[in-house]
């Protein structure tokens, strides 16, 4: 995969077993993309187990991190990227 993850500052985390809930829509849609729950190939540094798949309205399955929903910024044009941090609302999610 290679891209930055990044989290929404409007999401609400997952917690306590209920799903988070992502609210990236409208013009936050056009700046940040959700990762889909079938794009994560295994990091052997990261546990799988931190790990989720959520079903988001209008998404469908999307990928969160310990309760974070993730999201891949269309500012980073390629792997290794960090464009969206400048992103207003949105912030790189590290381990």
């Amino acid at each position: 995969w290679g891209f930055a993850f990044y989290a929404y500052a409007a999401d609400e985390l997952g917690s306590g077993g209920a799903d988070p809930v992502a609210k990236c829509a409208g013009s936050c849609a056009s700046q940040a993309k959700p990762v889909r729950g079938k794009q994560l190939s295994h990091v052997t540094s990261l546990a799988e187990s931190d790990f989720s798949v959520f079903t988001s309205p209008g998404v469908g399955q999307q990928l969160a991190y310990k309760g974070i929903p993730l999201y891949y910024s269309t500012a980073d044009k390629q792997p290794g990227d960090l464009a969206g941090v400048n992103v207003v609302d949105f912030a790189l999610v590290e381990p």
